[in-house]
């Protein structure tokens, strides 16, 4: 998990509130929306500039056609 990513749930948890369940959750679904960025796009979430939303959009559309 990169340094952006922890102290995102970090905040969940201490600022937000928010269960463990739900932080993994949130963390599995932006581990996963990397891994698409990366294989799909050759992109990362460093390069947020870049990520648009067709990108989402083909992130959704892969998680509909794998039955996630």
């Amino acid at each position: 998990m990169n340094k952006h990513l922890k102290n995102y749930i970090a905040y969940l948890k201490g600022q937000r509130g928010m269960s463990e369940a739900t932080c993994n959750s949130y963390s599995k679904d932006i581990i996963l929306f990397e891994n698409f960025l990366n294989s799909t796009y050759s992109l990362t979430l460093e390069q947020l500039d870049k990520i648009n939303s067709t990108h989402i959009k083909g992130f959704l559309n892969h998680l509909h056609l794998t039955g996630q």
